[in-house]
């Protein structure tokens, strides 16, 4: 999860936060106080990620948690979000690897006042190094949208075969279990593969 980074980096690793200059496209790091994100140079302090998860977007920038993949593997991924209140035009939320050209989870309006919901795209093969890209978007206006907002990765299986891509495969035989519920031997595997993720909390 994306925004246990935020209170725990060691135990949620290879997580960062960066806010996205909406004129020019530039990208910089999100400044931690407590635990919440904020942008870089911004004193009013309105736009934040929050560990609880808690989220406000920005007018002028969007916010988007990243996951620098450790290992290549085969992966899904969820963006969640919710509105609590209803007065504003809601958010959208996004996911992708690298730029948007390489789209995994298409925009998605969530509404103000509906429920938290998820958004997923399964299967996808990522390579070792790839940026994935959870992004928050004020919609029309950032007025009243204060919510949630998270990305989640799944493993589904490490250094698979076939080529990278977000083609969505055939329906699998059996159901993509999350990474709690494989096998140890598979857990085992994860871990040689992945050294650096020994204290992952999963």
């Amino acid at each position: 999860f994306s925004h246990g980074s935020i209170k725990d980096p060691d135990v949620y690793p290879n997580w960062s936060a960066v806010s996205i200059d909406l004129s020019s496209g530039k990208e910089a790091a999100m400044v931690k106080e407590g635990n919440r994100l904020y942008i870089a140079g911004d004193k009013e302090k309105k736009a934040y990620f929050g560990s609880e998860p808690s989220a406000n977007p920005s007018e002028k920038c969007d916010l988007a948690y990243v996951y620098t993949m450790p290992c290549r593997a085969k992966i899904t991924v969820a963006v969640t979000a919710q509105v609590k209140g209803s007065s504003g035009d809601g958010i959208i939320g996004y996911c992708y690897v690298g730029s948007p050209e390489n789209m995994l989870v298409d925009k998605t309006v969530f509404a103000a006042g509906d429920k938290s919901k998820a958004v997923t795209k399964a299967n996808v093969i990522v390579e070792k190094g790839d940026k994935i890209y959870f992004r928050y978007n004020k919609n029309k206006t950032a007025a009243g949208d204060e919510g949630s907002f998270y990305g989640k990765i799944t493993f589904v299986e490490l250094d698979p075969q076939g080529t990278g891509g977000t083609e969505e495969p055939e329906k699998p035989e059996k159901p993509v279990a999350a990474f709690s519920e494989l096998s140890s031997n598979f857990y085992s595997a994860f871990k040689q593969c992945c050294p650096e993720l020994k204290k992952t909390r999963f």
